[in-house]
This record gives structure tokens, C-alpha cells and sequence, in this order.
């Protein structure tokens, strides 16, 4: 652990199994040290925060980012029941950590080339860069909802209220376990169809990647260095499954297994819903969560 922040905990997998003693995975422990970020720094001006995130947006753009996420969320949304993608009926589509609302404007210009229709929320936690986002996507002409809150606590969404969460590069900012269980049951308990997590992964090729791709594809030097730092405190795909082998559980998904990209360091992780449970009423108990249900 980083001596700097005493309070924040390793990753999952220190916690909860046995570390592999290959080589490769040594090598991927020994790149991992949590530090904060640029964008984290409380202090930064909010017109400096407001173009760091623009221009992680033009780099997730031209890196390709954007392209591999839709066709990701593309291929889980192919995979619903025809008459739960009706035309008639938008898809509320939910993006956990909306950020600067880039993921949210590329969204809705692909239901509109797809011609798949979908109703737009977005929710982060801060109040001033929320408003920085509406004013963004209203003058994108993104029609979308914007909610104050945190991943780990979506009080104000009911139960099953989504159709499919989305989350992009903000699971690696989740330290402690507890949260990170938090943030998955909460994802569970608010997403009625299904839902996509995509994060960098640790890997010790990962920081020079962020830093020689970070400025290859157009990044500030603070936004690369900030992708370097997420990349030796991101969580590798063996430690996100440690966790889901106790979430999937108790969950109505089932199969969820995280995987890692086969040429970028990320990993993405999926769940849909059963058919069983697709097609049953669903109302939970008093006092009983969504992911007991």
C-alpha cells in the first residue's frame, strides 16, 4: 500500500485469495501503488477539470475506446429477448460515473444509427461538474436525465428501475472491498435487463502503455499521467471475478465472468438477467436487498 493514502486498502484478491506466484502475476503486484489522481485533487478549478475530461473524451474517441464499448453494449443488448427490445418501448439506459458525458452523447448516436430508441440517465457525484454536463449534452442536443449521487449508493433510483447500467473507468477509483460489493449489489438491485463495466486492468505493461498511447492518441500531459496512475492502481480481471464469485451468489445473474481485452489493458464484465427471471413479477420482500432477491 502506498504510504501516502494508509487508508485506502489493496486490492481484492490481497484480501480474499491466494496471490498466483507466476511470474507474470508478480509482475503485475509489484506495478500496483494507489495514488491520486490529477482529476481527484479537490482543489483543481473546475474549467481546468471541464478539459481534462473533454480531452479524455477526444482521446477515448480516437483510440477507439468509444467504438470497442458500443460494440460491447451492442452485443448485450442483441442478446435480449426480442419483446424486451421493442421499438415501442425505449431502453433506459443508465451510466454509472457519467463524467463529462461523452459515453452518454456516443450512446445516443448510435441508438439513432441502430434506430434503437433509449431514454438516457447519467449519474455522478459532483453537484458543479453535473451542471457542467447537462449544459454539455443540451447543446449536443443528447436528450438526458442527470442525477446527483454515488455508484455505491443509488438511493435515488428504485429497484429495477434501469434497463441497462453502463459504467466506464471508475471501478479502479473504488478501493475499499466493502464499497466495491456496494457499487456491484447496487448495480444488481437497480438494472432490470442487464449491465456492462468496462476498466482498465493492472498489468505491468499497462502504465507504459498509458503513457506512450496517452500521447499518441492526443492526451495533456496531466491526463497521461493520470492514465499511468490509473493503470498501477486499476484491478486486474482475476481479482474483479474473486469478488463476482461472491456477488453472483445471491444474484438473479448468472454466469457474470469478467474478462480481460486480448490487445488493451482493460477488462470488461457483463450480466443479464435469466429468462426465468426475465419473465417473473419481481417484488422483493420488506427489509430484503435486490441482490438476495
Amino acid at each position: 500500500m502506498d504510504s501516502s493514502h494508509p487508508s485506502r486498502e489493496m486490492p481484492v484478491i490481497d484480501r480474499l485469495s491466494n496471490p498466483s506466484r507466476s511470474l507474470w502475476k508478480s509482475l503485475d503486484r509489484w506495478v500496483y501503488k494507489d495514488e491520486e489522481e490529477y482529476l481527484e485533487n479537490p482543489a483543481l478549478p473546475m474549467e481546468e477539470r471541464v478539459a481534462l475530461v473533454r480531452g479524455l473524451n477526444g482521446v477515448n474517441r480516437r483510440s477507439g475506446y468509444f467504438r470497442i464499448f458500443l460494440s460491447e453494449l451492442e452485443a448485450l443488448i442483441m442478446e435480449l429477448p426480442p419483446e424486451k427490445r421493442s421499438p415501442s418501448r425505449p431502453l433506459k439506459i443508465l451510466d454509472i460515473g457519467v463524467g463529462g458525458g461523452g459515453l452518454l452523447e456516443r450512446i445516443y448516436a448510435w441508438s439513432i444509427k441502430k434506430e434503437v430508441p433509449v431514454q438516457l440517465f447519467g449519474i455522478d457525484v459532483d453537484k458543479d461538474f453535473l451542471d457542467k454536463t447537462r449544459d454539455y449534452l443540451a447543446e449536443k442536443q443528447v436528450p438526458a436525465t442527470l442525477i446527483l449521487g454515488s455508484g455505491q449508493d443509488l438511493k435515488p433510483l428504485e429497484d429495477r428501475s434501469m434497463d441497462i447500467v453502463v459504467s466506464s473507468y471508475v471501478v479502479h477509483h473504488v478501493r475499499a472491498f466493502e464499497k466495491l460489493r456496494a457499487f456491484f449489489d447496487e448495480i444488481l438491485r437497480v438494472s432490470r435487463l442487464g449491465w456492462m463495466i468496462v476498466d482498465m486492468e493492472r498489468r505491468f505493461w499497462g502504465p507504459p502503455f498509458a503513457l506512450f498511447g496517452g500521447y499518441l492518441f492526443g492526451g495533456s500531459t496531466p491526463l497521461v499521467w493520470d492514465g499511468v496512475k490509473s493503470m498501477r492502481r486499476a484491478y486486474t480481471s482475476e481479482e474483479i471475478n474473486v469478488l463476482l464469485n461472491q456477488v453472483q451468489k445471491a444474484s438473479a445473474y448468472q454466469g457474470m465472468h469478467c474478462q480481460p481485452h486480448a490487445f488493451f489493458p482493460y477488462w470488461f464484465v457483463k450480466g443479464l438477467r435469466t429468462p426465468s427471471i426475465l419473465d417473473k413479477k419481481f417484488e422483493l420482500e420488506p427489509g430484503k436487498s435486490a441482490s438476495a432477491a
